[in-house]
């Protein structure tokens, strides 16, 4: 019954959560640095099915059930999550390891600490604020999904399936990235993803009913 407990436990999770998502982009664009041969964009579209069916099937449940079944399911997944860390093992006999001069590059900015390598990097340091912007107004409409649907009639079956469909978008556009990549520049790309995700907010600002917010979400394919 405290608001305040509540809040200090959801801030946690949720900070949990996304250093999570965050940790494992980074391992990923390590491994490929290190001369691992692997497809991100595939691996990355193939969570955004589990997503996707997940976020439906979820979505019908809670017509059925309240809420609080949503906190033993989270730690189900969880726990194979963690399960599935421990199992895993990189062939290191494959790695290439980086050459000896960027090896030291990179210790030398990691011993210079933020601020300095922000003072060092100007443009990546606007770069990455852009960044941040366009997944905190992502972030935002996620978090407060379930409000926007219901403001325009729905529930959160419709809920379920407005994430499915963007989640679903996520796969031909991530799994083609690989070669996508080769052929334009990661800026062009960059400015093309933060066009969309601004058209998206808009859409989802203005939509009147839940067809404007499925709409919303085709446009996910082009953001990601």
């Amino acid at each position: 019954n405290s608001i305040l407990l509540i809040t200090i436990c959801y801030v946690i999770l949720m900070a949990i959560q996304l250093t999570l998502i965050s940790l494992l982009n980074s391992l990923a664009v390590e491994y490929m640095n290190l001369g691992i041969a692997m497809n991100y964009g595939l691996a990355r579209g193939i969570s955004s099915i589990a997503y996707a069916v997940t976020s439906y099937g979820l979505g019908i449940i809670l017509n059925y059930y309240s809420g609080n079944i949503l906190l033993p399911i989270f730690l189900v997944f969880y726990v194979l999550f963690i399960v599935s860390i421990i199992i895993f093992k990189v062939n290191t006999s494959s790695i290439t390891l980086p050459h000896k001069e960027k090896a030291n590059d990179i210790e030398q900015d990691q011993a210079q600490g933020l601020l300095s390598f922000f003072k060092r990097y100007k443009k990546f340091a606007v770069l990455l604020i852009g960044i941040t912007m366009v997944y905190y107004s992502h972030n935002i409409i996620n978090t407060y999904f379930i409000n926007i649907v219901e403001n325009v009639g729905g529930n959160s079956s419709d809920m379920g399936i407005a994430i499915a469909i963007g989640a679903t978008l996520e796969l031909p556009v991530m799994a083609i990235f690989i070669l996508l990549v080769k052929k334009v520049k990661c800026s062009t790309l960059l400015k093309f993803s933060s066009f969309f995700f601004f058209i998206k907010c808009g859409v989802v600002w203005l939509a009147p009913n839940i067809l404007m917010v499925y709409i919303s979400q085709l446009l996910q394919m082009f953001a990601f």
